[in-house]
């Protein structure tokens, strides 16, 4: 059914009732009907159309009469500065300023009652010393989505306004740098240094002798991904350039232009895992004889918890937030006979513990340990990542 205008207008009033008078935000929908595209497209409308002498405005077709404008008015509709509430507030408040100053008009960024009101002043003038007279008898700001409609025209020379002197703001040219390859060979220098140390490439995130090592890697990859290959081998991207060496050294230590997908990532591990079942006898990394294998056992913890705590999914994934478990990622987990549950017996007849209980436990802990261990900690996070570690010892066993 094709609703009218009329129809339009009671549904966004109705809106405004029950929002307390919030217009409707992106994806707003209100009894079937796309509320927050109706106030974009009347925007758009109001701004772009063509108005006759009357004051009625076309656009594509569409019409909106003044007297519906006039109805949007008087709901507060949000033209920006242009709305008639803005304008009649705005007007108050430099009235009361001129009374207050001799009549003086406010200088550059001068603000009245929250309202940097020189600036608003400033738009009246360009809008008709500037501007476009359009038909209606309305000025259409030479910049901005303004339109200093007849009415206001006409209160605004009741007052004696000032018009002339009105400073327009001329858009800054920036000038584009010619392409440049400068960061290349520091950058390139630590990379090899790194991988020749650590025998691996850095990841997005690596801080390599106070270098961000990670922000070369993401700038390399997108000036690959993103830029255009020019007839001599090079690869120019906005400012930025990688020349043909340049992409043959990088090539000379395999450099990994392409990051891995979350799926590659996680199958990765996931052979990691199943690697290392066989060569521990079916068993999988617990406790501390397994602490070389962090990586793994932080690995499974992840998805216990997505698998224990997450939402179940019309598909069989499970999701928790941002991370999801999918249907074929839990059939290869069950095809190993993954633990999803540790201790499941214990876990259920477990007791709830209260803040003090945990406290007290916690100090216990630190203070055995350091009693077996004969270690002396210089800060509480050392602390409480040892105990983290004990704790998650006993449960895995």
């Amino acid at each position: 059914m094709v609703l009218s205008f009329e129809d339009k207008y009671n549904l966004l009033k109705e809106y405004l009732q029950k929002h307390d008078n919030k217009y409707p935000l992106r994806r707003a929908i209100y009894k079937n009907f796309n509320i927050y595209n109706w106030v974009k497209d009347l925007t758009k409308i109001y701004f772009e159309g063509e108005r006759d002498y009357l004051g009625n405005i076309i656009y594509n077709e569409e019409v909106l009469s003044i007297n519906e404008i006039e109805m949007l008015d008087k709901l507060g509709f949000p033209w920006g500065i242009n709305s008639h509430k803005s304008f009649q507030r705005n007007l108050y408040l430099l009235k009361d300023y001129l009374r207050k100053n001799n009549n003086e008009y406010p200088k550059y960024k001068t603000f009245y009652n929250g309202v940097n009101i020189s600036s608003w002043v400033n738009i009246l003038k360009n809008s008709v010393e500037n501007g476009e007279k359009l038909e209606d008898g309305s000025f259409r700001h030479p910049t901005k989505d303004f339109i200093l409609t007849k009415k206001q025209y006409e209160l605004l020379l009741d007052m004696n306004f000032v018009f002339e002197g009105a400073i327009l703001h001329e858009t800054i040219h920036r000038t584009i740098s010619e392409p440049s390859n400068d960061f290349f060979e520091e950058g390139y220098n630590l990379l090899l240094e790194y991988i020749s140390k650590t025998k691996k490439h850095p990841t997005t995130c690596t801080i390599y002798k106070n270098y961000n090592l990670g922000y070369f890697v993401t700038k390399i990859r997108g000036i690959y991904k993103y830029g255009e290959r020019q007839d001599n081998g090079d690869i120019i991207y906005k400012t930025l350039k990688l020349k043909k060496q340049d992409l043959e050294k990088l090539d000379e230590v395999d450099f990994p232009y392409v990051t891995e997908t979350y799926m590659e990532r996680w199958l990765r591990h996931y052979n990691s895992l199943v690697q290392y079942k066989d060569t521990h006898g079916g068993k999988f990394p617990t406790g501390d004889s397994a602490y070389k294998y962090d990586f793994l056992r932080n690995w499974m913890s992840n998805q216990r918890v997505i698998f224990n705590t997450g939402d179940e999914q019309e598909d069989g994934s499970i999701k928790k937030n941002n991370s999801i478990l999918r249907k074929n990622q839990i059939d290869l987990l069950n095809r190993i006979d993954f633990p999803f549950v540790i201790n499941k017996q214990k876990f259920i007849n477990k007791e709830i513990e209260t803040t003090e209980d945990m406290i007290k436990k916690r100090r216990y802990l630190i203070n055995e340990l350091l009693k077996l261990k004969d270690i002396e900690f210089e800060h509480r996070i050392k602390q409480d990542y040892i105990v983290k570690k004990y704790i998650k010892s006993i449960y895995e066993k």
